[in-house]
């Protein structure tokens, strides 16, 4: 061993360890005559396995009462529950895919209704991240845990309704089962007034679902009972695995349903014959309800505005005089390989000068591109126009443009509108 290891290994004298321990206010570390300890390695005892989903929900809750968010593994985001219910043990089975019922298609359009606190609307959208989810809960006590829940994910919409065949009052009275849950019946005197469901589905551009979810306690005989649209594929009952009421089998007879009962649902499936192929719904380019995407409104006045929106889909986009730059709005969107682009175009005035619309779809980023639709509309006149879209998956640009058709004529009463813009 050299003498420089020598060196390194012996013991500190008894005036520099005394020194050193007076500076750090401590006794001695040890006797003069010490000796260095070897140096050992103790293994670090593992670290306990993490909580399970169950173990996690279930610890969450645990004397508490009140609204609490549980972040699970198999989440990206956390669940709402709450606490001193049975919630936990909702949300527990919405995390076990076989609790779905089994959907042997690719949905596009899943109406359900009696969601609850929003467990299997969550389920159904990371089940089927291309589908459209729309679902109702009629008991108050669960909408806000529904909102909390469902929120986050933009192919869910929620409604705080009753759905029925007329328009007839309903209230929650008795219990049902261990948990308690009330059930929605049919009231004179009742709080809430049904909506019907051939209105509600045509209000929200739905009257072609193709897969419908029924939990009996938030829906009634009369709306299991009523004619479905033939486009619906399968109806799913939740009954916890027991038959239906022999007067609602009748409504789905063998000759046109298949019917059979898997997990805790009755599974309906419409025969190959009966089914109608549901056309691709539009996308809309501009819609304030979908989660926020980038809008930039360019060369436009702000008194009059030149830029404001009419309708639930649309706006107006008014010209600029002459000499001046084209107004412009610009959407930043998801394209998702669409066929078409179909745009509703008016001049609402009939006193107003030709206005020239130029709708343009640019890829984002060198802006190529990949759609154009350029229309001359006279006052008062409206048209649909639509436009194929090239091959193309990403995120672009919809660039909506007005000006006047003839350089030198006045913009007065120009009213140009983008009543809807929509891919296909």
């Amino acid at each position: 061993m050299s003498q420089e290891a020598i060196a390194w290994q012996a013991a500190l004298p008894a005036e520099t360890a005394e020194y050193l321990a007076d500076l750090m206010e401590i006794a001695p570390f040890a006797p003069a005559s010490a000796k260095p300890a070897a140096l050992t390695l103790t293994a670090r005892p593992p670290a306990p396995p993490p909580p399970d989903d169950a173990a996690r929900l279930a610890l969450a809750a645990s004397g508490k009462a009140g609204l609490i968010p549980v972040a699970v593994p198999s989440r990206k985001l956390p669940l709402w529950l709450r606490a001193g219910s049975d919630d936990a043990a909702a949300a527990l089975r919405s995390l076990n895919p076989d609790a779905l019922p089994p959907i042997p298609y690719a949905p596009r359009r899943i109406l359900e209704i009696g969601a609850g606190t929003g467990y299997r609307s969550v389920a159904l959208a990371l089940a089927y991240p291309d589908a459209e989810i729309l679902c109702t809960e009629p008991d108050p006590a669960r909408q806000r845990v529904n909102l909390l829940n469902t929120l986050p994910y933009r192919q869910i919409s929620f409604h705080c309704i009753v759905l029925s065949t007329d328009r007839s009052r309903y209230g929650f009275a008795g219990r049902r089962g261990e948990a308690g849950h009330p059930a929605l019946v049919r009231e004179d005197a009742g709080p809430l007034t049904a909506v019907p469901l051939k209105n509600f589905l045509l209000a929200r551009e739905w009257n072609t679902p193709d897969t419908v979810i029924i939990t009996p306690d938030a829906a009634n005989d009369h709306l299991l009972r009523a004619p479905w649209p033939r486009s619906v594929r399968l109806l799913a009952v939740e009954t916890g695995g027991k038959p239906l009421h022999e007067a609602t089998a009748a409504c789905f007879p063998d000759n046109r349903f298949l019917t059979v009962i898997e997990g805790d649902y009755v599974l309906m499936h419409r025969r190959e014959a009966e089914i109608v192929t549901v056309p691709p719904r539009p996308v809309h380019v501009f819609d304030p309800e979908t989660t926020p995407r980038a809008l930039l409104v360019a060369d436009t006045k702000a008194d009059p505005p030149g830029f404001f929106q009419i309708g639930p889909h649309g706006f107006r986009l008014h010209p600029n005089p002459p000499n001046a730059p084209d107004a412009r709005a610009t959407i930043a969107h998801d394209c998702r390989n669409f066929a078409e682009l179909h745009v509703s175009l008016r001049v609402a005035l009939d006193i107003s000068k030709p206005v020239r619309f130029t709708i343009r779809v640019l890829t984002d980023g060198d802006e190529t591109e990949i759609c154009r639709i350029e229309e001359v509309l006279k006052g008062g006149e409206s048209r649909a126009a639509s436009a194929p879209v090239s091959p193309y998956a990403g995120p672009c640009l919809v660039v909506f443009s007005t000006r006047m058709a003839e350089f030198e004529e006045s913009c007065a009463g120009a009213w140009a509108e983008i009543v809807g813009a929509a891919f296909i």
